[in-house]
């Protein structure tokens, strides 16, 4: 497999003073998911039911995103999700036979739902290969 471009679209929107935000990455058209990969930094705030959140998921056209980063008190600091992403399309045509070669997965599944060190409802958040 050849990769022929790199290029995609970012969109995201997380309104100003908002807690949450949403982003998207398409691929240009022709193009499916093929595998991601993702590099977590750092999760502020870690601990605790007010712990940072974030949560991927594979699109036919790329990945979507969320995140939930608390609004934190006087002299707390700030709040954020700091991870590195890389995600591989495949042109449509090829999809299938990159899929039984085992060089991309499926799309259509949530590939993260983390939050900061782990707890409540979600594992610790970490570095993933999908």
């Amino acid at each position: 497999m050849a990769v022929s471009a790199a290029l995609a679209l970012v969109a995201g929107d997380k309104p100003s003073g908002s807690e949450e935000g949403r982003f998207t990455i398409s691929f240009p058209a022709g193009y499916v998911y093929c595998r991601s990969q993702i590099r977590m930094n750092s999760v502020v705030p870690a601990d605790g039911e007010r712990a940072s959140i974030f949560s991927a998921s594979s699109v036919e056209n790329g990945m979507t995103f969320y995140t939930w980063t608390p609004k934190r008190g006087v002299g707390q600091g700030r709040s954020w999700v700091d991870a590195d992403v890389t995600v591989y399309g495949v042109k449509a045509s090829l999809v299938q036979q990159a899929q039984a070669d085992n060089k991309c997965t499926a799309w259509g599944k949530n590939i993260e739902n983390c939050r900061g060190n782990g707890g409540g409802d979600r594992p610790e958040c970490k570095s993933i290969n999908d």
